[in-house]
């Protein structure tokens, strides 16, 4: 075989190698995947932290939920604790949409729990909840309507999970709220926005 040649085929292999990692370079990044990676889950967003509240209150915990119909998250914090009326209320601020939305939540004498608004604590959630069971919330009403029902979505399937309907004084429907004990609230619907909040992330103390 010549020298000539030789050198050719140097040449042409290299030329194919070039051409080859130029077509690898051209290809489009992989469209991003709405499956859920397993690698990534955090397993306490359907078995939560073995408290027997529904909505565990410790400096530190937090909640993200994805909002149906975009891409953004909402989430909520327990920031700090703050006393008023004898009594020591936790701050959970929830941020949607580059808004904050500040509540106070605590835990009466029974278990309740309770927020604290307008120097007056009303009842949140009930330690034991009955179907039926309904209270008022400022100038909302709260209802019990389920407290051993069931809930899947693409994350995790709940069992015993407690929803509470909440209306406001003309009766329309402004929300309702699931939770599930030991992990807090894991579902919302609000249907005059159209639109819902699926827990997708949680870390408790």
């Amino acid at each position: 075989m010549s020298s000539f040649f030789k050198v050719f085929q140097v040449v042409f292999a290299l030329s194919v190698a070039i051409i080859l990692v130029g077509l690898q370079g051209c290809q489009k990044d992989p469209e991003p995947s709405n499956e859920l990676d397993p690698n990534m889950f955090n397993e306490m967003v359907c078995d939560g932290g073995g408290d027997n509240t529904w909505y565990p209150l410790a400096v530190g915990n937090s909640w993200r939920y994805d909002q149906y119909g975009s891409f953004n998250y909402v989430t909520r914090n327990v920031e700090a604790t703050v006393p008023f009326a004898g009594k020591l209320y936790y701050i959970v601020v929830e941020e949607q949409s580059g808004d904050d939305f500040t509540v106070l939540l605590g835990e009466d004498s029974i278990g309740n729990i309770v927020q604290y608004s307008g120097n007056t604590e009303y009842l949140y959630i009930p330690k034991q909840p009955v179907i039926n069971k309904t209270w008022y919330n400022g100038g909302d009403s709260l209802k019990v309507v389920a407290v051993d029902t069931t809930l899947d979505n693409r994350y995790c399937s709940y069992t015993n999970v407690l929803a509470i309907e909440q209306r406001d004084a003309g009766n329309t429907l402004k929300s309702t709220r699931y939770y599930v004990k030991g992990i807090g609230q894991v579902y919302a619907t609000f249907p005059l926005d159209s639109g819902n909040h699926t827990l997708s992330d949680i870390a408790l103390e």
